[in-house]
């Protein structure tokens, strides 16, 4: 489930709560209604349990969908190729500067694909265990990679090592879909060091949040948290326990 899918569930849930009229939040900004999906063209079949999406710079596009990662080419993007298939759930997708494309895995961890070798390899703890809870994946321009665990903190991956202090830990409420949800990097992280982070928080009652970081090398600088934007109450369902995330062009 991407950051837009959650949004709307929000939105539907403070309209129709309980089958009653309730007051809408004020939504502007990146967050302002717009019909611009309601004039989209599907393209090809429907693809069940869809999650997230990875553009390469070639154009080529990755979709996670159930336990496969699928890469769509061609003619409307008509031609889908298995790239991987997991014993779980694959969720949060992003491509990392070497090539690799990154994958959370649900009840596994965080898996890399090389293009050129089928089967994936896996990030570890130094204790030899997988990373637990991750939702989301994002890789920086100089090979970082930044992952959020459902229950607030978010890691740093380091010359292939999990860093021992995260980036940042966050209150958040962590049950079903509720969490550290999403993280992305700003298009001028290199020059601004802006991340953004998509959680459940509960100040001010329990809604999601985006709220945006600025790093200081692999933590993030006191003091530093701006809420960029809000949406409704989220429901708990533990259906889709995943996201990517994608920064709106206006946010």
């Amino acid at each position: 489930m991407g950051l837009f899918d959650h949004l709307l569930r929000d939105i539907r849930s403070v309209i129709d709560r309980d089958g009653a009229q309730n007051a809408i939040p004020p939504l502007d900004g990146a967050f302002s209604p717009n019909d611009r999906l309601d004039s989209c063209e599907p393209i090809g079949t429907p693809l069940p349990g869809l999650d997230d999406v990875a553009v390469a710079s070639d154009g080529t596009v990755y979709v996670s969908a159930g336990r496969q990662v699928l890469k769509l080419t061609g003619d409307r993007l008509a031609t889908r190729t298995v790239v991987a298939e997991f014993e779980d759930d694959a969720g949060g997708l992003a491509l990392h500067p070497d090539g690799r494309l990154l994958v959370c895995v649900a009840g596994r961890g965080l898996a890399a694909i090389d293009p050129a070798k089928p089967v994936p390899s896996w990030f570890e703890a130094a204790d030899g265990r997988g990373f637990a809870g991750l939702l989301s994946v994002a890789a920086a321009p100089d090979g970082r990679i930044f992952v959020a665990q459902q229950s607030g903190a978010l890691r740093v991956i380091k010359n292939g090592a999990l860093l021992t202090a995260p980036f940042i830990t966050l209150s958040v409420s962590s049950t079903g879909e509720r969490g550290l949800i999403g993280v992305t990097l700003d298009p001028d992280f290199n020059t601004n060091h802006y991340l953004y982070l998509y959680h459940t928080t509960t100040e001010g009652g329990t809604h999601n949040r985006i709220t945006r970081f600025t790093a200081n090398g692999d933590v993030a600088l006191a003091g530093s948290a701006s809420i960029e934007g809000r949406a409704g109450n989220p429901p708990i369902s533990a259906a889709w326990p995943w996201t990517g995330m994608t920064l709106p062009a206006n946010l």
